[in-house]
């Protein structure tokens, strides 16, 4: 605001906006579609009107014009759906349909039970519409329509109690739509509170994806003679599993791990397991790892019932001698440089399954040339969902240049397969 207490052109602009927002949001129907439910009605009560015989036509320019009347809200309706800018006025269409009724009940006689019904409906889409003001809008449109041929014939002169039946039924149709007005209202703040916290929970979503995302390594490989590279593509926007890798003393070490679950849940589970697995980084002994990772499932998220697969190795980047751990994953290939591959059975249980357990720390060598390849099991959907889709990502990864190679060839499997799992893949090579 500025200093003299005046709100700000931005201010004003971004009030008229959010207002704007509001009207809009207010009732999603298009006013089309309103306007045809009573274009609808209308030609059907010109039918009955030719077939009842009681109903008499008096003045045939004043049906003429309510057809001018009707047209132009059809019109005006059909604008307001198509421009946005204009959808707010759409209720505009609503008073023009109570003129035509106001206009067809002066040219006609004994029409009033047909008018009564039919002014139902302009009257709900009026009453509905966002502000308290359009209750006084439908009882002026009412009024219209029923005071509207009683004065014009002269009839209320005459008889002044003529009138009374006609201003009964605008008191029992002003009730009407106040009640109208206050359930919409109702509705509507419930649909706003709703989509308010439902945009909130899509937001804290996607700060959490994010918050994930960065967690995992984007930098260049910890050792120039190594390609390191990886993904994750979460089922939901918080995902269960992680992929790691960070230089040691020796060389450096990579982990891959599947949480239970999907989810936000699962996503604090992995980034936590994520941080125990670094923090054992200077023991050399891969089964260390998964020790204080299986404590940790054990005694921080003793309450929670969950577990992960854990493939973690350790390099020697002078040798290529690599150290691994699996902890029940069993997703991990060596793919040699002359195109043979071998899968890394599982040497254990996950880690957090509470039973007494005790991994053992394997030993192969990485030569020049050969890539370690680990997947979770949201890969193995991008096929068949069985153990045989393995040897589809072993000829895979058999026929990539690179670590790079291997993993943007799961990538764009995954953008063209649909998957309910989440899909990480981490690939080692050694130049």
């Amino acid at each position: 605001m500025t200093s003299n207490g005046r709100r700000s052109p931005g201010a004003r602009r971004r009030r008229a906006s959010e207002k704007l927002r509001r009207l809009s949001g207010a009732d999603s129907i298009s006013p089309l579609l309103k306007q045809s439910s009573f274009l609808l009605l209308i030609l059907i009560g010109t039918v009955l009107t030719a077939v009842i015989p009681s109903i008499v036509v008096v003045d045939v320019p004043r049906l003429i014009a309510a057809l001018v009347a009707l047209l132009a809200a059809t019109v005006w309706a059909a604008l307001c759906s198509r421009i946005p800018a204009l959808f707010p006025a759409g209720a505009v269409a609503a008073a023009l349909d109570f003129v035509t009724l106001a206009l067809i009940g002066a040219g006609t006689e004994r029409a009033e039970p047909l008018l009564l019904t039919a002014m139902i409906v302009p009257l709900v889409w009026f009453a509905t519409s966002y502000g308290r003001q359009y209750i006084a809008y439908s009882c002026a449109g009412v009024a219209i329509v029923q005071l509207g041929p009683v004065l014009g014939s002269g009839a209320s002169e005459e008889s002044p109690e003529e009138l009374l039946p006609a201003v009964f039924a605008i008191l029992a149709y002003l009730i009407g739509a106040y009640a109208i007005n206050k359930v919409a209202r109702h509705s509507r703040h419930r649909y706003n509170d709703i989509r308010a916290r439902e945009q909130a929970s899509s937001e804290d979503l996607s700060r959490g994806a994010e918050a994930q995302q960065a967690l995992l390594p984007t930098g260049a490989s910890p050792l120039p003679d190594y390609d390191v590279a990886g993904i994750c593509l979460p089922a939901k926007a918080v995902g269960g599993d992680f992929y790691d890798w960070y230089p040691t003393r020796e060389g450096f070490g990579f982990t891959l791990a599947d949480v239970m679950g999907k989810g936000v849940g699962a996503g604090i589970i992995a980034a936590t397991a994520r941080a125990v697995v670094r923090s054992a980084r200077n023991n050399g002994d891969p089964v260390e790892a998964l020790r204080r990772t299986d404590d940790c499932f054990s005694a921080e998220l003793g309450d929670i019932t969950s577990f992960a697969t854990v493939f973690h190795a350790r390099v020697d980047g002078e040798n290529g001698r690599v150290q691994y751990a699996d902890a029940g994953h069993g997703l991990t290939l060596v793919i040699r440089h002359d195109q043979t591959w071998q899968r890394l059975e599982s040497g254990g249980l996950p880690v957090g399954t509470g039973f007494s357990h005790e991994w053992e720390t394997r030993e192969l060598t990485l030569n020049h040339g050969d890539m370690i390849v680990s997947f979770s099991d949201g890969v193995l959907d991008l096929y068949d969902g069985t153990l045989t889709a393995i040897d589809e990502v072993a000829r895979l990864a058999a026929g990539a240049r690179s670590a790079a190679d291997i993993v943007e060839a799961i990538e764009t499997l995954s953008h063209r397969t649909a998957h309910s799992d989440d899909v990480t893949v981490l690939a080692v090579r050694r130049r």
